[in-house]
């Protein structure tokens, strides 16, 4: 959590935590059925609506949301049907929760106690994810910068806030300011969705004159949809949140930010009499801090005059703190005042609960991470502290925590001094992007340090002749030969060595809290178990599913996944009961309407040999490169199956993997290659990347 503190908890905790949450019925409404159907029809007719006004081309529709750019028959414009590409679909969001023992005193974090939870809807696979982004990035982020006049992007912002407050107040002034602090109550709960509409419409009235009231509404209605998105699973349910913004939507910081700035401007910052004590304000999302010219109980009367304002529209500030002239304050990772003299001092923050473990020296990480480690932290502690004295004496408490965590003492030593000796800078340098050469590799190559050796050997040992062959030709920046020329004098000096085709960027491997925490889990359960039939009358895959426990294909036993006939998203694996053989397959709809559509296929297949002057060849059109009727064309040409019902009979059926939209066609990969699924050794034709898996 905050401060870097390893919290170990049982996950039964954070189950009944987020429970207690979701059941909250004011917050969270409990759903019958699972929405997001629904809402990706509501946000595919959003886009077309916006494609056919032109707000966006065709081209950035098809890119951002799938839009399809195929013309009509009668060539008149785009088709806009929705794409069917996997990663354009919705996954499964599902909500999580994150303790916040920073909220606790250091004296009750003990063994055993439960500390207050925020839940967070995790949306990374939510149905207006890409939408979302396009617009946060297209537009919200801009309009929060230029609307938000007290808002504050992180703590290199707020010291330079700090400083500009240093050299514009009067030092008589400043020698009596007392510093404050306060932090909304449940901030992201508490907005209504319709005063955000009503504060994002203010806004782009206000800074966006060159925007179109029908562009405006269309913005809103995308943001209304997003809101109306947060819907998530924990335990097999469905939860929408019924008020305020999400937790972990990709537009929430800019919304809630509008939204507050919307509501204080026109309650508190406007009002002069209410203002006058304060010399300054500024605001990070829920926290702000600022300065104050009277006493303790003036401040206090300030701040319930704030709250009675802002009461009507759902806000409440419930801590706060205000130091006396010359006392530090704490806000952000920064504690400042203005001391007897009226100059500003500022120090590091360092919450009750922060562990300040880094890195340990002894992991397996390139050796130039660890002096990056040291140095940065230096480095932050050498931008906020603006006393040498000062800054000395936390250079040698931030030592002493790298040596526990057993850093070379000469290393340390090193960078701790000469941090100490550079001069204070706030503005970060700005490095110009470097050109990119033609040389340049372009294709990535990840890798886990010190994991994958042996495969980066053999890559850059075949780069040079791989960069020759088709696959990577369009890769590569070599100059072609021109075989048709006269060859050169003998002397001519020989061609240079072919640029690698290859860029391996180097990444960390898996680290224990990534092993233990699986929040994922806790809510949608575990992958394990088996697959069920859904019992749904007159389902006709109910008969397919195969109650084993294990399935032994090609030499690899397989457990099956836990999931139904109405799951989705998912890999699933027929087998044929005559001879073994599977076959592994993706789908983002219903297990059960993709197999009707091998079902229906096997039908083709049979009508078509039922034909009056059926030959072999006619089966032979139908196999193509795709997979979409080899399931029948094995029933019919290996087994003789001729009747309809075989298609049931001689099938078996079950799920492998439930995964992301994103990630479907590289776990369909792995399966087939895992199962060995493909022809001869199994039913698939088809294979998504076309490249095999390498066991070093």
């Amino acid at each position: 959590d905050k401060g870097g503190a390893t919290l170990i908890v049982p996950p039964e905790l954070l189950r009944k935590k987020t429970l207690e949450k979701l059941e909250n019925a004011e917050v969270y409404e409990k759903l019958s059925v699972n929405p997001t159907p629904e809402l990706a029809a509501s946000l595919h007719k959003l886009w077309v609506k916006g494609r056919e006004l032109n707000f966006v081309s065709p081209e950035l529709a098809k890119e951002v949301v799938g839009l399809s750019t195929a013309l009509k028959s009668d060539g008149t414009g785009p088709t806009n049907r929705p794409t069917t590409l996997p990663h354009f679909k919705p996954g499964k969001p599902y909500f999580y929760s994150s303790p916040k023992i920073h909220k606790l005193p250091k004296e009750q974090l003990i063994p055993g106690v439960e500390p207050p939870v925020r839940v967070i809807t995790a949306l990374q696979e939510g149905v207006t994810k890409h939408s979302d982004v396009f617009i946060t990035d297209r537009y919200l982020r801009d309009l929060e910068r230029d609307f938000c006049a007290d808002l504050l992007k992180d703590t290199n912002h707020t010291l330079s806030w700090l400083d500009s407050l240093n050299s514009s107040l009067d030092p008589s002034l400043k020698r009596i300011l007392r510093p404050f602090t306060f932090d909304f109550k449940a901030l992201y709960d508490s907005l209504k969705p319709e005063l955000v509409k009503e504060a994002l419409k203010f806004a782009m009235d206000s800074c966006r004159n060159d925007w179109s009231e029908e562009f405006k509404l269309w913005i809103i209605d995308l943001v209304s949809l997003s809101l109306e998105s947060s819907v998530g699973v924990f335990d097999d349910t469905w939860y929408r949140q019924r008020k305020g913004v999400p937790t972990g939507g990709t537009p929430c910081v800019q919304i809630a930010n509008i939204t507050v700035y919307y509501i204080l401007q026109r309650t508190v910052y406007g009002n002069a009499n209410l203002m006058k004590n304060v010399a300054a304000v500024k605001r990070y999302i829920d926290d702000g801090a600022g300065c104050f010219h009277g006493t303790r109980r003036q401040f206090s009367d300030w701040l319930s005059r704030v709250n009675e304002a802002i009461a009507p529209h759902g806000l409440f500030i419930d801590e706060s703190s205000v130091g006396d002239p010359g006392e530090f304050i704490a806000f952000l990772d920064i504690e400042f005042c203005f001391d007897g003299n009226g100059d500003l001092q500022t120090d590091l923050h360092i919450k009750e609960t922060a562990s300040r473990s880094y890195l340990y020296f002894g992991s397996s990480h390139p050796n130039h991470v660890f002096a990056g480690v040291v140095y940065s932290q230096c480095l932050r502690l050498r931008r906020i502290i603006n006393d040498q004295t000062r800054l000395e004496s936390q250079l040698s408490a931030l030592a002493d925590c790298f040596l526990a965590c057993n850093y070379p003492k000469k290393m340390v030593q090193n960078i701790t001094q000469k941090v100490s000796r550079m001069e204070r800078r706030l503005n970060n340098t700005q490095v110009p992007p470097t050109p990119t050469s033609p040389d340049t590799p372009k294709i990535r190559v990840i890798s886990t340090f010190g994991a994958d050796n042996d495969i980066l050997k053999v890559v850059e040992r075949h780069s040079s002749s791989l960069s020759l062959t088709p696959s990577f030709s369009a890769s590569s920046s070599t100059t072609s030969i021109n075989t048709d020329s006269q060859p050169g004098p003998s002397h001519a000096p020989p061609e240079p060595p072919t640029p690698s085709v290859f860029n391996i960027v180097k990444r960390t491997g898996s680290s224990l809290r990534r092993k233990l925490v699986r929040v994922k889990s806790l809510a949608l359960g575990n992958k394990g178990g088996k697959t069920k039939a859904c019992n749904r009358p007159k389902c006709a895959c109910c008969p397919l599913i195969s109650h084993n426990l294990h399935f032994n294909c090609n030499g690899t036993t397989i457990r099956p996944a836990g999931g139904s006939c109405i799951s989705n998203n998912l890999i699933y694996c027929v087998v044929c009961t005559k001879c073994s053989k599977p076959y592994v397959g993706r789908t983002i709809q219903f297990l059960s309407n993709r197999i009707s559509g091998h079902r229906s296929g096997y039908y083709r297949v049979l009508d078509v040999s039922r034909s009056s002057d059926f030959t072999q060849s006619d089966l032979d059109k139908l196999n193509d490169d795709s997979d979409a009727y080899t399931l029948g064309l094995h029933l019919f040409n290996d087994h003789g199956c001729r009747l309809a019902s075989e298609f049931n009979s001689v099938y078996k059926v079950f799920i492998l993997d439930q995964c992301s939209p994103s990630s479907i066609e590289v776990k369909e990969h792995k399966f087939i290659h895992l199962l060995k699924s493909l022809q001869p050794t199994g039913l698939n034709k088809s294979n998504p990347f076309n490249i095999p898996i390498l066991k070093i």
